[in-house]
């Protein structure tokens, strides 16, 4: 099958919620509903709630405000559903809530959107709500001193490891979106602390895997198959 070809695009998902009609935009998922004010967007790994407005909205009332959320342009931001997060990673966006801000200072979960609105606005911004700064076991002093290190090691014998993680949590923290498996390598540094590849100058990394590189060649040619 060619997923290309058989997912539903932006612009359908866009074509299809500009054309719901009234009644079609007011299926939501209960009769009355809250409205928040706006995420502090300050932590961007622990985002608590944020606060709802006093009042809840009547059904009616809902349909005239999210009627006029264009997929352009509206803004959207994330916050954790409950805190503290899981301690590992999990399989879903299950643990976060996201909003859209459907008039200045209203913003509203995409739980509460029709279904075909709430998918629009997560496939054109889904990179963004599941973006996440990169978490690290040492501070950034630590960090310089650990490249320093790593950049005198002879790197044909520098110990390297590599495992899949998340692309934004290399370490593993374990407290973000679990929806972006890659794979990730490691050097050794002194004191048994592993450095990624991503957190070393591209020279660096290089000269580690051009000299491993060449040391697969040579045991080849020293054990040929057949």
């Amino acid at each position: 099958m060619n997923n290309t070809e058989d997912a539903p695009s932006f612009e359908h998902h866009r074509n299809q919620c500009t054309e719901l009609r009234a009644d079609e935009v007011g299926r939501c998922h209960s009769r009355h509903f809250a409205i928040y004010t706006a995420v502090d967007p300050a932590d961007n790994i622990h985002r608590p709630m944020p606060p709802q407005h006093p009042a809840l909205l009547g059904e009616e009332e809902f349909r005239k405000l999210i009627v006029g959320i264009d997929l352009e342009t509206a803004a959207v931001q994330w916050a954790c559903r409950s805190l503290p997060l899981p301690a590992n990673a999990y399989p879903d966006l299950e643990c976060f809530v996201f909003f859209v801000e459907a008039a200045p200072g209203m913003w509203v979960r995409f739980d509460d959107l029709p279904e075909e609105l709430a998918k629009a606005l997560l496939d054109k911004n889904l990179y963004y709500l599941i973006e996440r700064p990169i978490q690290r076991p040492f501070d950034a002093e630590e960090l310089a001193e650990l490249v320093a290190e790593i950049r005198q090691m002879d790197p044909a014998t520098a110990v390297c490891c590599w495992h899949y993680a998340e692309d934004c949590d290399p370490y593993g923290f374990g407290n973000v979106p679990h929806v972006l498996v890659g794979k990730v390598g490691f050097v050794k540094a002194s004191g048994d602390r592993w450095v990624w590849f991503g957190d070393l100058p591209a020279e660096i990394g290089d000269r580690i895997y051009e000299a491993r590189a060449r040391a697969r060649v040579s045991s080849k040619t020293r054990n040929p198959v057949g």
